[in-house]
């Protein structure tokens, strides 16, 4: 397998092998700590605490001693306060240190918990035996008592012996225990410094390499470059080229190269925009391309500019498109002399002719006393012929009524089937968009304008027929002298 002999190859060689001696130190360091503090928590968790136990086991059992050498040699009294003293020992004081120390003896050798076993059963079978006889019979009275005492006395105190030199081995074991641990202590921080010489060595070593293989690689690339760049920075795009590589500077070369052609499109393009060629092809170099996207960014907002002149003049097109129709209507209101009927169908088959919708009609309110009575369809437009269609709608009923109610326009684009059945007043069509337009007389509702189309009805052509409305109302508000108008809600 080869291995690419690239500079990122060297220096991530180089690096890689000052992190694995990094990671190896980290590793052996820790595990010698853990070593270390392992250690130390066995010394003074376990066999420090131990000592002091034993020895102060060790301290009880000589006072013991001590306390049956005095009362056996004193006037032997059963109620004296040294015998009270030798018997709180072995009752209390005893059993309180075997207790702490059996705790302690879940982390001793196996060996070590056995023979301290051994020991304290020896001191509640033997010496404790030997101690209550001895208290218990020594009350000489001849010859004979006098030697069974001294006999008794011997026993007594071989035992005592012989459990000091039991505990005196068992503490002796771990004072060596704890010397051989602070020996195993400074042998792992002579360890841990050997560990941290080399890893150092291996470190500064590969430093050194990775200073090498930069010089060599990278100095005489790097000095090309900088002329390249300085000359860039002085606007002079240079002339020649980069070797390109598949190594670092081989990729710098590359994406010099591709900058230096960059900078030239960009001038072209540049040229064409000055020269109005807004189709002028340009690709940036990335997404990032400051200089390139803002060129593009130009040429978008020059197209922009174009289209929003295409707007303006759309907008005054519509514009004069409804001016011209005010006009058209108010000229026919004041030539027309027919009869109000056929004014009202005259304008709304203009309406619907100019709005280049299907079907419309014109409602107005009659009135039934002092109330707002039902509203009448007098005029309406369908397929290029006016229909003669005599339509009477309940005061707010449908979305006429509604209309009336409310005093505000209402648009439809989702207009159900059976739309005839609401009563809209517009035939069976099924129309796109439906414009229910109230007809205002100042603040006051005399009627509304209906228009269906089987195209969606624009917004400026909403507003024109809402201007419309108020044109045409003065108009038709005599129509029929018993009408009453409704107030706008609003």
């Amino acid at each position: 397998m080869r291995f690419p002999r690239t500079i990122g190859f060297r220096i991530t060689l180089g690096f890689g092998l000052i992190i694995i001696a990094i990671i190896i130190n980290v590793v052996l360091s820790q595990r010698i700590v853990s070593r270390i503090q392992t250690t130390q928590q066995e010394v003074s968790n376990i066999l420090e605490p131990s000592i002091r136990q034993l020895i102060e086991l060790r301290d009880v059992l000589h006072q013991s001693k001590d306390l049956a050498q005095t009362w056996g040699y004193s006037e032997r009294d059963a109620g004296s306060p040294i015998l009270h003293d030798l018997r709180y020992n072995f009752q209390n004081q005893l059993p309180a240190i075997h207790q702490q120390i059996l705790h302690l003896s879940n982390g001793w050798r196996q060996r070590d918990r056995e023979d301290y076993n051994d020991f304290y059963l020896y001191i509640n079978d033997s010496l404790y035996h030997n101690t209550t006889q001895f208290t218990s019979n020594l009350y000489p009275t001849d010859q004979s008592d006098t030697m069974s005492s001294g006999n008794l006395t011997r026993l007594l105190m071989g035992s005592f012996e012989f459990a000091d030199r039991e505990l005196d081995d068992l503490i002796a074991r771990f004072d060596r225990l704890v010397i051989q641990s602070s020996e195993k202590t400074e042998g792992v921080y002579q360890q841990t410094l050997n560990v941290l010489l080399i890893t150092g060595i291996i470190i500064i070593l590969a430093a050194i390499l990775i200073a090498i293989l930069l010089y060599l690689a990278l100095a005489n690339p790097i000095r090309q470059y900088a002329d390249a760049i300085k000359s860039m920075g002085k606007g002079v795009i240079p002339e020649n080229e980069f070797r390109e590589g598949t190594d670092e500077m081989g990729q710098i070369g590359t994406a010099l190269n591709s900058m230096i052609k960059g900078l030239r499109d960009l001038s072209v393009f540049a040229e064409e925009i000055g020269k109005g060629n807004f189709k002028s092809k340009f690709t940036p170099l990335s997404d990032k391309d400051t200089l390139g996207n803002s060129l593009i960014q130009l040429r978008e907002d020059l197209q922009n500019a174009g289209i929003e002149e295409v707007k303006r003049k759309r907008e005054d097109e519509r514009r004069n498109w409804s001016n011209h129709g005010i006009a058209r209507f108010s000229e026919i209101l004041r030539e027309y002399s027919g009869s109000s009927e056929d004014l009202a169908n005259k304008l709304i088959s203009e309406l619907v002719n100019y709005l280049g919708a299907r079907v419309g009609g014109i409602f107005l309110i009659r009135a039934k006393g002092d109330s707002p009575g039902d509203i009448e369809l007098i005029a309406s437009y369908a397929y290029d012929r006016t229909k003669h269609i005599k339509k009477t709608i309940q005061s707010g009923e449908g979305l006429v009524g509604r209309c009336v109610q409310e005093g505000s326009t209402i648009f439809l684009t989702e207009i159900p089937k059976d739309y005839i059945k609401i009563k809209s007043g517009l035939g069976q069509d099924n129309p796109k968009s439906l414009l229910i337009v109230p007809i205002r007389l100042t603040e006051i509702i005399i009627g509304v304008i209906e228009i269906a189309s089987l195209e969606i009805i624009q917004d400026f052509q909403i507003e024109f027929v809402e201007r419309i409305g108020s044109t045409i109302a003065s108009s038709l508000s005599g129509e029929h002298a018993g009408s009453s108008p409704t107030k706008n809600p609003a």
